[in-house]
């Protein structure tokens, strides 16, 4: 049975062993998109859900949620923004230079953002908030 998520769920990445990127879901459908923070934790217990409605977020990434439905990207809560930004499904597919990325996409561009990579070409595409 394949976890279950919702708008303004927080998300652990994996970038290595032991430690994760959060991210936060600001779209279900038509596809998952995604506000990538530039936090790192080491368990779901450091994460301070509530920090995070101000925090800034550093990438927009849209993705397809099968590394949630198959429990590798886990939910440590969920908080909506301070300041809401709707975005109505039928915009999220218009946005600039919209692009799907794969799961693993997505863990490579969080690994990069905090450091734990370089920093790649495909990643200058990527939508920064």
């Amino acid at each position: 049975m394949p976890f279950k998520y919702r708008e303004n769920d927080v998300l652990l990445i994996p970038v290595t062993d032991g430690s994760f990127a959060l991210a936060r879901v600001v779209l279900k459908e038509p596809s998952l998109l995604l506000v990538l923070h530039a936090v790192q934790v080491r368990s779901r217990d450091e994460v301070d859900v509530g920090s995070l409605r101000t925090a800034q977020p550093s990438l927009l990434m849209a993705t397809i949620p099968r590394s949630i439905h198959k429990g590798i990207w886990r939910v440590a809560g969920n908080c909506p923004p301070a300041t809401e930004v709707p975005i109505p499904p039928e915009q999220a597919q218009a946005l600039p230079g919209h692009v799907s990325y794969s799961p693993a996409a997505i863990e490579e561009a969080a690994k990069a953002l905090l450091g734990l990579t370089p920093w790649l070409p495909w990643h200058d595409k990527v939508r920064k908030v």
